[in-house]
């Protein structure tokens, strides 16, 4: 049997071996959050932040996301981490925190625009890379 690493996010989540069911892996663009998103915040502050957010906003992130993801798979922490400092150097978003922005990279594989192996729900060992 595959490990998860071996094992597309897609596959994951229809098996019911990533954090997230099917159509909840993301947090939708009205900021709406479901019970096991909610636990991956910090705080009620950082909550809070991610539900103040507006469509405009949330399309910024994944831009950003988008623009740092290559053709060839890198760590979710890696373009979090580029996305972060993009936020800091435009002074946009700065209140976002970096699970909002890993919950977004995977609404993009979820939406087919990223590839995504291993475990998204954690930055440290999910990979991912530009659609084929």
């Amino acid at each position: 049997m595959p490990n998860v690493a071996q094992v597309s996010f897609h596959q994951q989540v229809e098996s019911g071996k990533c954090c997230s069911t099917r159509y909840q892996v993301y947090l939708n663009l009205l900021g709406r959050l479901n019970t096991e998103q909610i636990s991956r915040f910090e705080s009620q502050e950082d909550i809070d932040a991610v539900r103040s957010s507006q469509e405009s906003d949330i399309q910024l992130i994944d831009d950003w996301l988008l623009s740092f993801s290559t053709d060839r798979f890198q760590k979710v922490a890696m373009i979090v981490a580029d996305a972060l400092m993009k936020s800091d150097e435009q002074r946009l978003l700065t209140n976002i925190p970096d699970i909002f922005f890993g919950m977004r990279v995977e609404a993009l594989v979820e939406n087919r625009l990223l590839q995504g192996e291993g475990d998204l729900c954690d930055m440290r060992l999910g990979e991912v890379r530009l659609a084929e």
